[in-house]
């Protein structure tokens, strides 16, 4: 028999308040874990985007490399709406370039989402092909699509102020 120098009302009432503590924790470390994927995920993308021009500067792009960052930067575009959970923005309080408006206007960051995907499918059904041309001048449009949505949907990386 183990020895407990607690009452039993006052060990539940601990182990209760021990939950609580660390349910309110995980709460608040889940915003703060969404949104750090989500930045790895357009660290990603920026990645991927580089790679693509790169490959396009050159006289010889390596076909095989240009097709997997456009087939990256396609799949990212169609995953990119589910990057953006609802309580994942500035007022979660940790630090984040999403702007709020990702939420107060759905249709209009729906909408850029949309033209985004689009854009990036272009591009990759473009290097299926030998039209690099083409791929050069699809690359800039789809380049246009980031920079237009970063305009209205991403601000400088803001966290709320310590408690």
């Amino acid at each position: 028999m183990s020895f407990n120098p607690l009452p039993k009302p006052a060990a539940s009432w601990l182990a209760a308040l021990a939950c609580t503590a660390a349910g309110a924790s995980l709460a608040q470390t889940a915003p703060a874990a969404a949104i750090a994927e989500r930045q790895a995920n357009f660290k990603a993308v920026a990645a991927d985007f580089r790679l693509a021009n790169e490959q396009l500067r050159r006289t010889s792009p390596d076909m095989a490399v240009l097709r997997g960052a456009s087939k990256r930067l396609n799949q990212a575009a169609k995953d990119l709406p589910k990057w953006f959970a609802q309580g994942t923005g500035p007022e979660s309080g940790a630090p984040t370039a999403a702007k709020s408006e990702i939420w107060s206007n759905p249709t209009g960051f729906g909408a850029a989402s949309k033209t985004l995907l689009t854009e990036a499918g272009k591009f990759e059904k473009l290097t299926r092909g030998k039209d690099l041309e083409a791929m050069k001048v699809q690359v800039k449009a789809l380049g246009a699509e980031c920079a237009a949505c970063h305009n209205d949907f991403r601000g400088q990386i803001t966290s709320a102020p310590a408690p």
